[in-house]
């Protein structure tokens, strides 16, 4: 699941969440408390192991990961694999399916092409789960603007975090040109709030 700060991801989230029609779906986070997942969906937000937490799932979400060091993509790459046996347990848990929130500077392609490379070399990980579908959202709201700007990931407020270099240099019309052409699906949101000429060029 991509998409730019402010797109949607984490109420796109959310409402699969709650209205999965009894499907079991475990989730990859970069921030659990950003999500802030209701309660009645997660439970035993306490428990951590190795640098990330689990959470285990009641109701409709069957757990969470946390990626605690940022992005899935670039140096995390081992991380997203770690964090997909740990919630299907190795296999022992049965999930219908996985959904990935990548950060909002995150490249898909990067995602897609480290989890190809390791299914060629045989990660247990890649043999529990398939990585099938890439979705993007869309604010009509900023689409056209973002496209034409000069600006740079660091340059936007809270877009990347102290330090993360690779990020920072990133021009935003890139970034959004690489999750976009990336996504098998695209949702554009927010345009009951988008003027018609902004969700015309969206």
């Amino acid at each position: 699941l991509a998409g730019f700060l402010g797109s949607g991801k984490t109420s796109t989230l959310k409402h699969l969440l709650e209205n999965n029609a009894n499907i079991k779906i475990g989730t990859i986070v970069n921030d659990v408390a950003s999500v802030n997942i209701d309660a009645k969906l997660i439970s035993n937000s306490d428990s951590q192991k190795d640098g990330s937490k689990v959470l285990d799932g009641l109701g409709n979400a069957e757990g969470v990961v946390e990626l605690q060091n940022g992005c899935a993509c670039c140096s995390l790459a081992d991380e997203l694999l770690t964090s997909v046996e740990r919630l299907t347990q190795n296999g022992k848990r049965e999930l219908d399916a996985i959904v990935v929130e990548l950060s909002g500077v995150a490249d898909p392609v990067a995602v897609r092409d480290n989890w190809e490379q390791a299914r060629q070399q045989g990660h247990p990980a890649t043999k529990l789960a398939n990585l099938s579908r890439t979705v993007t959202l869309i604010d009509a709201c900023t689409f056209g603007t973002d496209w034409m700007t000069w600006d740079t990931a660091g340059e936007r407020d809270s877009w990347t975090e102290a330090g993360d270099d690779c990020a920072a240099v990133r021009n935003v019309p890139e970034l959004l040109a690489e999750q976009v052409e990336a996504a098998d699906l695209l949702l554009v949101n927010k345009i009951d709030l988008a003027g018609e000429k902004q969700v015309g060029v969206a």
